[in-house]
């Protein structure tokens, strides 16, 4: 606590008292529940441990590669009813490092344009950066703004008078901080109409909305072959760290061989690979019975219920 009230508090400095508050954490990115110790991933991180260690001790292209992670990403891959998958240590570093790659930065991102929805999580905007891509950001969720910016792409191209090689539109599934969801049919609709390529974030989004988990293409009727490259962390839903890429087998081969996170960067430790692997066969349905679908409707629920009561207490939801 700190002398001097809610006035004169800010200007002095904090001390430490004998006294304990029990809080609500209202911040966790525990959506399932499967964050704390439970019958289904603690065992299996456990045994993970105990036959494989603590860490991978290596890169994914240089000795990292264990069984364990082309057994998520098979897993991960079915799931999403993607050719095949990526898994990385890091959710943010997903993108960062898995962007660059994708946009081609060992080109300069060259003939590589970017429409990024202007509220993308900063590693997004760290990954288009490190691209050397051109980015152009449009206003958030307005399919207006996107389909005026596909337009002006395809009718100009580049500053040379070229066509550009590839046009990029990246958004998210759900947006962490604002909480609403994209407009997924229509981008999809406006990405086909203009041939462009469909990046789609699903961190806050995978696992924890549509009827089986599978995100925000399950929840709005959107088929996974219509997004070109699906990404989304293992942190949230599944209670573990890491995260993960999807798309078709060339593309995730020439991830394997280029992009940082998978040449530069530590594997995912085991434990943690274990632990989503297993809470996505959860959600999945394929283990626990139920469970799953429990959690999944209890988030629902919880979610509703705590959206009505802030607005019925007075307070303004976006």
């Amino acid at each position: 606590e700190r002398a001097g009230g809610d006035l004169f508090g800010p200007i002095n400095d904090l001390k430490l008292t004998e006294r304990r508050r029990m809080c609500v954490n209202l911040s966790s990115y525990n959506y399932l529940g499967f964050g704390g110790v439970d019958e289904f991933g603690t065992p299996a991180a456990r045994r993970a441990v105990r036959e494989l260690g603590w860490s991978s001790c290596g890169t994914r292209t240089e000795g990292g590669t264990k069984e364990i992670h082309r057994e998520l990403e098979r897993e991960v891959a079915k799931y999403l009813s993607k050719e095949d998958a990526l898994v990385l240590g890091m959710g943010f570093a997903t993108n960062s490092t898995i962007l660059p790659a994708l946009f081609e930065a060992k080109a300069g991102g060259g003939g590589i344009l970017v429409l990024s929805d202007e509220l993308n999580h900063r590693s997004i905007v760290e990954g288009v950066r490190l691209s050397g891509a051109t980015v152009r950001a449009f206003s958030h969720n307005s399919m207006t703004a996107l389909e005026k910016e596909l337009q002006r792409a395809i009718e100009q191209g580049q500053s040379t008078g070229k066509p550009w090689r590839k046009i990029f539109v990246v958004v998210e599934g759900i947006y962490s901080m604002e909480g609403d969801f994209c407009r997924l049919r229509e981008i999809v609709t406006l990405k086909n109409k203009y041939g462009a390529y469909l990046y789609l974030d699903e961190a806050h989004s995978i696992g924890a909305v549509g009827q089986s988990g599978r995100g925000v293409t399950e929840l709005f009727g959107v088929p996974t072959k219509e997004v070109d490259v699906m990404m989304g962390t293992f942190t949230k839903s599944f209670g573990s760290a890491g995260g993960y890429v999807a798309a078709s087998k060339e593309v995730i081969a020439q991830l394997r061989r280029v992009a940082p996170g998978s040449v530069f960067a530590g594997a995912m430790a085991p434990p943690c690979a274990a632990q989503a692997l297993q809470a996505l066969r959860v959600i999945s349905g394929e283990e626990g019975g139920d469970t799953g679908a429990r959690k999944l409707a209890a988030i629902r629920e919880n979610s509703n219920y705590f959206r009505d009561e802030l607005s019925r207490r007075g307070f303004k939801v976006l």
